[in-house]
């Protein structure tokens, strides 16, 4: 041992190197595994991982997506079921009893359900 403190490396010296992606590129990567033997599998392997945990959450969340589609269109349908129901409620009401009960019942039964016909005509095809 020398008594001598260790100095820094000089700044030219010091070289950082930049990349993109899990992995280094196979110059990089066969020195590490000069470095430490197996580190190179090691790095492969966390690579892997990664790449399985990704593939994971992408289904997960394209699940999650068609599920919310399919709540929404029976919800849809549930509501255009209500709004039908109301509209002949209101019919029939008007027919038997013409009152002022149908106003409340069958002027937004009527206007939901020709926005809803008109949205579906209008609604472009979607792709998929």
């Amino acid at each position: 041992m020398s008594d001598e403190p260790e100095t820094a490396p000089d700044r030219e010296s010091l070289v950082a190197v930049q990349f993109e992606g899990p992995l280094p590129p196979p110059d990089m990567l066969a020195h590490y595994e000069d470095v430490v033997p197996g580190a190179a599998e090691r790095i492969l392997s966390l690579a892997e991982r990664q790449q399985r945990h990704r593939m994971g959450v992408d289904e997960r969340m394209l699940g999650l997506a068609k599920a919310a589609l399919r709540a929404e269109t029976i919800g849809q349908y549930s509501a255009l079921i209500i709004a039908v129901a109301s509209a002949v409620v209101a019919i029939a009401t008007a027919i038997t009893d013409p009152s002022w009960i149908v106003v409340p019942i069958g002027i937004p039964a009527f206007a939901w359900t020709a926005s809803w016909a008109l949205r579906a005509i209008l609604r472009q095809p979607e792709d998929g």
